[in-house]
């Protein structure tokens, strides 16, 4: 099976390729002319082939693609990413006969969320009926939720000088977590199933405010408490 991954020098897409190839997978990663030298650590075998493209044109994508099996995207970005380049990827995977695509969802489920409440769930919610509209192709898309590691950063859950747990609406909801690492490592065993649905449900864990308290006071032994400022209306 030759996996054909963009996006692998991000975080998330370096974890997917080292996965992959720990799989034995005959792995491709298409990126940028001048990219390869930050994939060194994968390039170390000979079932990994790196290749660098000069544009991302659509006649390009279709010959990066092409003897592919499966296209998986785990690029990041805002509209020119997510729509545009994403777009002209699963288009140009259906031209080179690549069965199945996996878009750079890996967030919450999106379907929901009301246009303009989440500008980056809205973009993906936008690829979805552009994807769904495309045919000649099976799509997986992979919803983990958040992911857990940014709980310890760019999240503003946790208030650690304060020992608070940020919460709008009910501290008792739950939330979907799973780590950048198993989300990739479930990308790479999906990637290797012929018989994925079109949406795979995973979380590593589901936690409130009220859990993300427990949680803290007794990983730090300092009392942590739920700080609720207020509803959803007022967040929004």
């Amino acid at each position: 099976m030759s996996v054909i991954l963009f996006g692998a020098t991000g975080d998330l897409g370096t974890r997917v390729a080292s996965h992959l190839q720990h799989l034995g997978a005959d792995l491709r990663c298409v990126v940028r002319r001048g990219s390869a030298v930050r994939l060194r650590g994968i390039a170390q075998s000979a079932a990994v082939q790196i290749i660098e493209v000069d544009d991302l044109s659509p006649k390009a994508l279709e010959e990066a693609c092409r003897g592919g099996t499966v296209v998986i995207s785990t690029v990041s970005g805002l509209e020119p990413v997510v729509l545009d380049f994403q777009t002209r990827l699963v288009r140009a995977a259906v031209a080179a006969g690549v069965p199945r695509f996996i878009p750079s969802d890996f967030a919450v489920d999106y379907r929901r969320v009301p246009i303009g409440d989440n500008r980056n769930l809205n973009l993906l919610e936008q690829f979805r009926q552009i994807v769904d509209a495309t045919t000649g192709i099976q799509v997986t898309s992979i919803l983990n939720g958040a992911f857990m590691d940014m709980l310890t950063g760019v999240a503003p859950f946790i208030l650690y000088p304060i020992n608070r747990i940020l919460c709008w609406g009910n501290r008792d909801q739950k939330m979907d977590f799973t780590t950048i690492d198993d989300t990739a490592l479930y990308t790479a065993h999906a990637a290797l199933d012929t018989a994925t649905p079109r949406y795979l449900y995973i979380a590593g864990d589901e936690l409130s405010a009220n859990d993300l308290a427990y949680v803290m006071t007794e990983l730090t032994g300092k009392s942590h408490k739920v700080l609720q400022p207020g509803g959803l209306t007022m967040f929004k």
